[in-house]
């Protein structure tokens, strides 16, 4: 569960940046740096933010918990300590 809410923040966060133009997880930067000649066939011009909506297609989150503490996590998502 917290796996699937830190991907669905992570997605939003992308997505309301990037309707501001910015690049907010340096994604094109790391298209740049891995793939330079791909990388200036998008960038023309003055347009510098080489992303789409669709730029952040995959999104892995691995969770551990370390130390979960008296907390117990319920079906509907409550604690109780």
């Amino acid at each position: 569960m917290a796996r699937e809410k830190i991907e669905e923040q992570i997605r939003k966060t992308y997505q309301t940046a990037f309707k501001e133009g910015i690049d907010i997880y340096n994604l094109g930067e790391s298209l740049y740096r891995k793939h330079p000649h791909q990388w200036k066939s998008i960038a023309t011009g003055k347009r510098q933010l080489v992303l789409n909506q669709d730029s952040l297609r995959h999104v892995k989150v691995e969770v551990n918990i370390v130390y979960p503490g008296r907390y117990k996590l319920h079906e509907h998502g409550e604690s109780t300590s």
